[in-house]
């Protein structure tokens, strides 16, 4: 996700003033320093001497924008308002403090972590009210998520060491809720709150297994017992059925029309996620999970 594709030209008028969340080693801020002049970018990263080197980088460049080392989740006050926010790093959440400190009107450009689906790319426009609100896009822009963002990863290995829970048949295979390509599993990730997998062929040979875990301690263990074809087995636990729920979803997501990603928008005001489907105040609306924000 360069400057030049998103925020360009055409996306980016002269005077506009970027913050950039995630400084990394400096080369997107150059390149938005090309574009505007270095007075009005602003770029901050949580490590120091990320932005201490990037700073010495971008000087022997020509360029001076505002750099400070701080949590990406507060903005840059100092330096506000924005016309665009660009992040170059993932968030389970869209920031209010990036809200507050837009013009009416300005674009927030950013990657929604929700457990491995770091590559959830929404594009939001602000009101001026404390409102964020646009699309998801098509592709896929993968950054690596905050060091504040809760990682369900480690729960896979307590997860393939359970043995307990429920057993039972599922016709629906797995690969629709655990494949990065499959339009249904943005709209699983969205609802559940995002949950990591892992998929692996058993050393003794044994039909071919994908393990899902939530961070809130759920897990599933999914098993191609009929190889490709249905039934499979799966088994599941911790505090809610999470493949129960993904079986729910995939029928709403069916009976909707298998509407794909670019079709589903998001509103943030007040706290609030709420999913929607073509039209913000159409009949499609949901929720997102406050333990997928907070």
């Amino acid at each position: 996700m360069r400057s030049t594709s998103r925020f360009g030209a055409r996306h980016v008028p002269e005077g506009h003033r970027v913050l950039e969340v995630g400084t990394g080693t400096g080369y997107n801020a150059a390149l938005l320093c090309h574009r505007l002049g270095a007075e009005r970018v602003t770029s901050i990263d949580l490590d120091t001497s990320l932005v201490e080197r990037a700073r010495q980088r971008l000087a022997h460049l020509g360029y001076a924008p505002h750099l400070a080392a701080t949590d990406g989740a507060l903005g840059a006050p100092r330096f506000a308002p924005f016309d665009r926010i660009i992040a170059t790093v993932a968030f389970d959440r869209v920031p209010g403090a990036w809200i507050a400190q837009t013009v009416p009107g300005a674009k927030i450009l950013m990657p929604v972590d929700l457990t491995g689906r770091a590559g959830l790319l929404v594009l939001l426009t602000t009101d001026g009210t404390g409102l964020a609100q646009g699309h998801f896009l098509s592709h896929q822009g993968w950054f690596m998520a905050t060091r504040a963002n809760p990682d369900a990863q480690p729960l896979l290995g307590k997860a393939l060491d359970d043995k307990t829970g429920s057993t039972r048949e599922t016709a629906l295979p797995v690969t629709v809720a655990a494949n990065a390509q499959e339009p249904f599993e943005f709209f699983a990730a969205l609802l559940t709150g995002g949950y990591a997998w892992l998929e692996f062929t058993p050393s003794d040979g044994g039909p071919r297994q994908t393990v899902l875990a939530h961070r809130d301690g759920s897990w599933v263990n999914h098993t191609a017992t009929g190889g490709d074809q249905a039934p499979c087995t799966v088994r599941q636990g911790g505090p809610r059925l999470l493949w129960d729920e993904i079986e729910r979803l995939h029928e709403q997501w069916t009976e909707l029309g298998r509407p794909v990603r670019e079709r589903f928008g998001l509103t943030v005001a007040g706290g609030e996620h709420v999913l929607w489907l073509d039209d913000p105040q159409g009949p499609h609306r949901w929720t997102l999970p406050v333990s997928v924000l907070e």
